[in-house]
C-alpha cells in the first residue's frame, strides 16, 4: 500500500513540474503576444493618423462666407482659375451663424496654389472680395487635425498673454 501511495505522490511531482514548465512557456508567450499587440497598437494609431493627414491634404476650410456659392468667386479673385464642378464644397455644422466651408481640391498643389495667394493678398475681406452683404473678414486656413487646430490655437494664447 506504501508503495502504491509512493509510487502516485511521484506521479504527481512529476505532472506538478511539467505543468509549472508549461506555466512559465505560456507566462513568456502571454508577454511576447503583450508586446506584439502593442506594437500593432502604435502601428495602427500611425496610420490613422497619416490617413487623415492624406485625406486633408487637398482640403482648405474657408470661413466669413455667407454661401458655398462664394467659394469660386473668392477663388477667382485670388486669380485661381477652378471652376464649380472642379471643388467640392460642403458646411461644416458650427455654432457661428457663419458656418466654416470645407473645400475639396482636385489635387494638394490647387491647395498650395490657394493657400499662397491668399497669403500674398494679405486681409481678405467681403468688400475687396466684392461680395454681396456686411463688411466681414474672410478666412482660408489648412484643414488640420483637431489636436492640430487646438495646439495651434493654445500656442496663440500664449503669444497673446506675451509668452515666447
Amino acid at each position: 500500500m506504501m508503495e502504491g501511495i509512493k509510487k502516485d505522490l511521484e506521479e504527481i511531482k512529476k505532472e506538478n513540474k511539467n505543468l509549472k514548465r508549461e506555466h512559465e512557456k505560456l507566462k513568456i508567450e502571454v508577454q511576447s503576444l503583450k508586446n506584439e499587440m502593442a506594437i500593432l497598437k502604435n502601428q495602427a494609431v500611425a496610420n490613422a493618423v497619416t490617413a487623415d493627414f492624406q485625406t486633408r491634404r487637398n482640403n482648405v476650410i474657408m470661413i466669413g462666407l455667407s454661401k458655398t456659392a462664394e467659394v469660386v468667386k473668392v477663388l477667382n479673385k485670388l486669380d485661381i482659375n477652378i471652376k464649380d464642378e472642379e471643388i467640392k464644397t460642403r458646411q461644416i455644422s458650427s455654432k457661428g451663424h457663419m458656418k466654416p466651408i470645407l473645400v475639396t481640391f482636385p489635387s494638394e498643389s490647387v491647395r498650395n496654389e490657394v493657400l499662397l495667394k491668399r497669403k500674398a493678398k494679405g486681409l481678405l475681406n467681403s468688400e475687396n472680395m466684392e461680395l454681396d452683404g456686411d463688411r466681414r473678414n474672410i478666412y482660408i486656413n489648412e484643414d488640420l487635425p483637431k489636436i492640430t487646430r487646438d495646439l495651434f490655437r493654445k500656442a496663440s494664447e500664449l503669444k497673446n498673454i506675451g509668452y515666447m
